[in-house]
C-alpha cells in the first residue's frame, strides 16, 4: 500500500535568543490510508512540532514531507494553505473556536472555505454535529457549552471538508476523565468510518486505542505496533513495558 504521507530525514531547529535548539533531527515517518497512529514522548520531545510539520503549518529546516504526491517544502504559503484546507483537519487542545460564533457557525466557517456549495456544507455540518452528539447545541456559543462539547465541535470542524488526515494535538488535554473517554470513543468511531488519524497524547490508555505508537526521543522516532492477537485489556501493559524500556 502506498503511503498517504511520507516524511524523510526531516529536521527542525528553533532559535532561542542566539542559540539554535534542535528539536527534530533526521526523522523518518510514514502514514498509510486508514491508519490510527499516536505520537508520544516526554515534554519538549517535539511531538507538537512534528504534528505542525506534517500538517503544513510549519516547514522543516531540512528533509522532505510529501502528502499525496506534493512536497510541502516546495509549496509557497498559498499552496500550503490550500493543501491544509483540502487534505488536513486539525483538532487542537485549546479548541480554538471563534467565541462570537455559534457552534454551527464555527463548523460552517471552515466548510465555506472549500469548493462545495453552501447548501451542501450546511447539510454536512448538521450531519457531523449529529455524529459527535452536539446537534442540540447548534445555536449556542462556545462559552455556553462545556469543554467536552467544545472539543466535539472542534472535531466536527476538522471533518467538514472531508480531509485525508485528521491531526489531533492532545485533544483530551483540557478535558476531565468522563469527557476524555467520550472524546476517545468518538475518535474510535471516526477511525471506524475509515478516517486516517494522528493523535499526540501523554496518556498510555489513550494511546492503546491506536494501531501503533510513534515514540519521540532525541529528535527521532521509534515505533511500536500492537499485535493483532492481543485483547484490549492487555494492550496497555504491553505498551507500558515497551515505554519503560525507553525511559518513559
Amino acid at each position: 500500500m502506498e503511503a498517504l504521507l511520507t516524511a524523510v530525514n526531516v529536521k527542525k531547529t528553533y532559535l532561542e535568543g542566539t542559540r539554535r535548539v534542535p528539536v527534530i533531527g533526521g526523522l523518518d515517518f510514514n502514514l498509510y490510508p486508514g491508519e490510527y497512529v499516536v505520537v508520544m514522548g516526554s515534554s519538549g520531545s517535539g511531538k507538537s512540532s512534528l504534528l505542525y510539520l506534517l500538517g503544513g503549518m510549519d516547514t522543516p529546516c531540512a528533509g522532505s514531507i510529501q502528502i499525496g504526491g506534493g512536497k510541502l517544502e516546495a509549496m509557497d504559503e498559498t499552496k500550503r494553505a490550500l493543501m491544509r484546507r483540502e487534505r488536513i483537519g486539525f483538532v487542537f487542545q485549546d479548541f480554538n473556536l471563534v467565541p462570537h460564533l455559534s457552534l454551527l457557525e464555527n463548523i460552517l466557517v471552515a466548510g465555506y472555505l472549500g469548493t462545495t456549495s453552501r447548501r451542501a456544507v450546511r447539510e454536512r455540518a448538521r450531519e457531523l454535529m449529529a455524529l459527535v452528539g452536539i446537534e442540540h447545541l447548534a445555536d449556542r456559543r462556545p462559552a455556553q457549552t462545556s469543554g467536552g462539547e467544545q472539543q466535539r465541535c472542534a472535531v466536527a470542524r476538522a471533518l467538514i471538508n472531508d480531509p485525508d488526515i485528521v491531526l489531533a494535538d492532545e485533544p483530551t488535554g483540557n478535558l476531565n476523565g468522563a469527557n476524555s473517554r467520550t472524546m476517545l470513543d468518538l475518535f474510535d468511531t471516526i477511525h471506524g468510518r475509515g478516517q486516517t488519524l494522528v493523535m499526540v497524547t501523554h496518556e498510555p490508555a489513550a494511546a492503546c486505542r491506536a494501531q501503533r505508537v510513534a515514540y519521540m526521543a532525541d529528535g527521532s522516532i521509534e515505533e511500536f505496533a500492537f499485535p493483532d492477537h492481543v485483547a484490549s485489556e492487555g494492550r496497555e501493559a504491553l505498551l507500558l513495558n515497551w515505554l519503560s524500556e525507553r525511559g518513559w
